[in-house]
């Protein structure tokens, strides 16, 4: 986001373009499910300076990672 910087070179768009990322979020997440992939016992945190990472616990090495099912959602079984 180095372009999104202040000043008189400034990308004009910003605001808009931030406006316009989150209606495309908001669209796909709720055409969306999602479900963990693994037990919820086997995710832990890494609590760095201001992120919390979360890792698998029985893969720490591979560093942050959150495994998710994903598939659309299923309108006929919404409540």
């Amino acid at each position: 986001m180095m372009t999104f910087l202040g000043g008189p070179r400034a990308y004009i768009g910003f605001r808009f373009s931030l406006v316009e990322l989150k209606a495309i979020l908001f669209t796909l997440l709720r055409r969306l499910e999602s479900e963990l992939a693994v037990p919820v016992a086997d995710i832990g945190r890494i609590d760095p300076m201001i992120v919390v990472h979360l890792v698998l616990r029985s893969d720490r090495a591979a560093g942050s990672q959150m495994p998710l099912f994903i598939k659309p959602f299923d309108r006929s079984t919404a409540v």
